[in-house]
């Protein structure tokens, strides 16, 4: 199913069609809501085409994001973070790691220069 784009629509179909849309369990409509769900974001789970144009499916990504991002980093052995800092130093990581820290750099540092003039002797 993953690599045919209708597959949200045909697993949608697919629930409407068994009949259990009101089944009712613990007082939740699971089946209902699982179409209404599959209704409301479709259009984002297209996977064939995520998979045809080379771009991640899963949760592997963004699990290796957090190990380095924030696991390496943040759990260090006696490291103590307050909420403000440890989230300037989770930003400059991420800058760094993602290859972007000359150009935050740049933009921080046209932000920080004043203009001198000299004096007359």
């Amino acid at each position: 199913m993953r690599h045919r784009r209708d597959a949200a629509a045909t697993i949608r179909d697919q629930l409407h069609a068994s009949g259990r849309e009101d089944v009712t369990v613990d007082g939740q409509q699971p089946v209902h809501d699982a179409i209404t769900y599959l209704t409301n974001h479709a259009d984002r789970m297209n996977y064939a085409g995520a998979l045809w144009w080379g771009f991640p499916v899963g949760t592997g990504t963004v699990e290796a994001t957090c190990k380095t991002l924030i696991g390496l980093r943040m759990k260090r052995c006696g490291a103590r973070w307050h909420v403000p800092t440890g989230n300037h130093v989770l930003e400059l990581r991420a800058l760094a790691l993602s290859d972007r820290w000359d150009g935050a750099m740049e933009k921080l540092f046209a932000t920080q220069r004043t203009s001198v003039r000299t004096r007359a002797a």
